[in-house]
């Protein structure tokens, strides 16, 4: 447990030193433990970024083992390879709405990863785009163009554009399964719409989301998540960039709906990773950490990976048997009941409507 802990550490640390929150001068890695610390950012899907702290500490002396240093930057190499072919992908599908005039914006992943010092090194995923009409509508063009559409759901569809990238077609970019919060949810993000559609980068050929609706758009992504299969630093380290490019104003005007939606407490907790694992300046904080909490949350992405794929108590359980894995995951959850009741009690109420909504609309 003591050589674990240290690891961890070293592994904040390093973090830290990748982003710039500290300069590294008190950490000293042993051969042995950069294969920790590689595995470590294997599984957090952090080893773009942390091929950059590698780098600064190679030009001080600290070098990892050449076997290892190889594979990292072979890692690095396909990670920044991959973030050109996604931003590419992203171009494409807004193109494509384009022609539909349907106006568009990229969420999460290809669009925060603008925010970061390096965005090419930031580890891509799938494609999360969010289509401006209605569900029907979107569906229908990607069926005239003979795109398959393999799962249609409240939020989203998923859906076979390109051969090497999943993509997600959002009707509404997230949801609460408490249906009075949900309600207010829905309503903000109607009032924000338009501004996230004009938020267009020209260097990349896509919109993404404004600083102040990622402040709490990223942060109810990550709530998300905790309830599903789990979250990984990938998207802490997200949150991280986010804020550091938030001025107070914007902090101030998240906060207050973050409240409004029953997550000051997420808050809270998220703050304490930002300052435990990232080293954030407290200046630029929504509020005041929860140590209680964070590191409760903390422990649970440390275990569990990104998106919770290395945690031995998720039973991982194919698509097609979605029954099943309703109740995995309602038996997971009942470790976060005493923590947030709001969403976990609501959850299984959620799940029986939504497949009902389903039947009815004829997307099973």
């Amino acid at each position: 447990m003591v050589e674990f802990i240290e690891i961890e550490e070293k592994f904040f640390k390093l973090l830290q030193l990748a982003i710039g929150s500290t300069n590294g001068n008190d950490l000293i890695i042993l051969d042995d433990e950069w294969y920790l610390l590689y595995q470590e950012a294997s599984n957090q899907s952090l080893l773009g970024v942390t091929l950059c702290a590698a780098d600064k500490l190679s030009e001080v002396g600290q070098k990892p083992p050449m076997d290892l240093l190889l594979q990292w930057i072979g890692e690095g190499e396909f990670i920044r390879n991959r973030n050109r072919i996604v931003d590419e992908h992203c171009k494409q599908l807004t193109d494509w709405l384009k022609n539909k005039d349907c106006k568009s914006c990229v969420l999460k992943g290809q669009g925060v990863a603008r925010l970061y010092p390096q965005p090419d090194y930031r580890q891509a995923g799938d494609i999360d785009i969010w289509g401006d009409a209605e569900r029907d509508e979107i569906v229908k063009w990607m069926r005239s163009d003979f795109i398959n559409v393999t799962y249609i759901d409240y939020v989203n569809c998923h859906s076979t554009f390109f051969t090497d990238t999943e993509v997600e077609v959002h009707f509404r970019p997230t949801w609460m399964f408490n249906p009075f919060t949900n309600r207010k949810v829905q309503k903000w993000i109607r009032e924000n719409k338009d501004a996230q559609m004009a938020n267009y980068d020209e260097e990349v050929g896509f919109s993404c989301p404004t600083i102040g609706f990622n402040l709490v758009f990223s942060l109810i992504h990550i709530y998300r998540h905790v309830f599903f299969e789990g979250i990984g630093l990938r998207q802490l380290m997200d949150y991280y960039f986010i804020l550091t490019h938030s001025t107070k104003e914007e902090r101030t005007e998240a906060l207050a709906t973050l409240q409004s939606f029953g997550l000051a407490k997420f808050a809270e907790t998220v703050m304490y990773i930002m300052r435990r694992v990232f080293n954030m300046d407290e200046s630029l904080l929504l509020c005041v950490p929860n140590k209680d909490e964070g590191e409760f949350l903390l422990s649970e992405i440390m275990r569990g990976g990104n998106f919770g794929h290395y945690d031995d108590r998720n039973k991982y359980v194919s698509d097609e048997k979605r029954f099943l894995r309703g109740v995995n995951n309602a038996k997971r959850n009942i470790r976060f009941l005493r923590r947030y009741p709001s969403e976990v009690l609501w959850m299984p109420f959620w799940k029986v409507w939504h497949w009902g909504w389903r039947k009815w609309k004829g997307y099973l």
